[in-house]
């Protein structure tokens, strides 16, 4: 996931083939605030206007779980 910390865009790197995987984006306190679907191995996701601060970024791929801390400006 780069650039971390972003300022309004994410591309998300996965390695392998992956199509319409569910992606969260998760406030510090717990609350979902976006979601979108990943589309390829590399993905640009257009954040939407959020206060700058912490978030996670948890992704759902293959039956796995996996949460990556970001930072948005």
């Amino acid at each position: 996931i780069s650039p971390n910390p972003a300022k309004g865009k994410l591309t998300i790197t996965i390695p392998g083939n992956v199509v319409r995987q569910q992606v969260y984006l998760i406030s510090a306190e717990g609350q979902r605030v976006y979601s979108f679907m990943l589309n390829g191995a590399n993905t640009l996701v257009d954040l939407p206007a959020l206060p700058a601060g912490v978030y996670f970024i948890r992704l759902l791929l293959n039956n796995s779980n996996s949460v990556h801390k970001i930072v948005i400006e």
